[in-house]
């Protein structure tokens, strides 16, 4: 969808600027990015919860399954409930939690790399009782960390690389047989660049959905012609500052401006002239409005 530009000596939005511009590294300039983390992370916190409460349930599936089959490797399962549980559960918590937001992200990427190195010890002592079929739980971790947690493109590839790494080196220091390793490790890579390529792809739409969709909702409060914001905006505005006012005890000043003679300017040279006018004066009172709580709307 190719939006309007707008024009960036007069009311130039970041947002159209950022997108002029592209985030072929993921990454946006200034406040942008600040903004859009947050974006991001209440995007996926609904998808987090339900993969969150699915990874649970499979970590008790998987214990339970073993159990009924009389597996001979019975403190894997107590790591399973004693490690892998908790853990999830935290996360979880990280998600459900109003005050424990914000350090989601940090929260959620450490826990899937203890998650994921508890796994891949897991799977290479089944591996080494002839249960070679656990290969699967790890790919599962490594998509689970690109895919579902909501992480961002960097974190997530960096926690990926992280476990395919370990299971190798892992691996290597328990003696596992050498094929049996690298094709282990070839089909965790493959895992990894896939669950890669699918981030990048879901982040990379989800930033361009994020400033279309703010540079469209900015053009909406907008007056078309002069970039000031319109009289909608205005009416909203200048009722809160005046609540505001009253309950503080401070004066609030406000400034109308009207151009003398536009008519006969706007007849004797045509209304492209006059509309070239219009956008000077607002370019000229929009550059001057430069403390923080400094409002210009086009009121008429």
């Amino acid at each position: 969808m190719e939006l309007p530009k707008l024009d960036p000596g007069s009311h130039g939005s970041p947002f159209a600027d950022q997108l002029h511009r592209g985030f072929a590294k993921l990454r946006f300039s200034g406040l942008l990015e600040k903004e859009f983390r947050e974006f991001y992370i209440a995007q996926n916190l609904p998808r987090a919860r339900l993969s969150g409460l699915i990874a649970l349930i499979l970590v008790l599936a998987v214990t339970s399954i073993d159990l009924l089959l009389g597996g001979k490797t019975g403190y894997l399962n107590t790591l399973r409930i004693g490690v892998l549980c908790p853990i999830v559960a935290v996360i979880g918590v990280a998600i459900s939690l109003p005050g424990a937001r914000r350090y989601y992200t940090e929260v959620a990427a450490i826990g899937v790399t203890i998650v994921g190195f508890v796994v891949t010890y897991i799977s290479h002592v089944a591996a080494l009782h002839g249960q070679s079929y656990v290969l699967a739980g790890l790919v599962l971790v490594i998509l689970y960390a690109c895919l579902f947690l909501g992480l961002l493109f960097d974190i997530a590839i960096t926690i990926a690389a992280l476990l395919v790494l370990t299971h190798f080196v892992m691996g290597a220091f328990m003696s596992l047989p050498l094929n049996e390793l690298y094709y282990m490790t070839a089909m965790l890579g493959a895992a990894a660049v896939i669950g890669g390529i699918a981030t990048y792809n879901l982040e990379h739409a989800l930033r361009t959905n994020f400033l279309e969709t703010r540079l469209l909702n900015e053009l909406a409060e907008r007056d078309g012609l002069t970039g000031l914001y319109n009289r909608r905006i205005f009416d909203d505005y200048i009722g809160r500052v005046w609540r505001q006012s009253r309950r503080e005890d401070v004066a609030l000043e406000i400034v109308f401006i009207d151009i003398d003679y536009f008519k006969i300017y706007n007849d004797l040279y045509g209304h492209q002239a006059g509309d070239t006018c219009i956008r000077r004066v607002a370019s000229i009172i929009a550059r001057a409005a430069k403390r923080p709580f400094d409002f210009c709307a086009r009121y008429g």
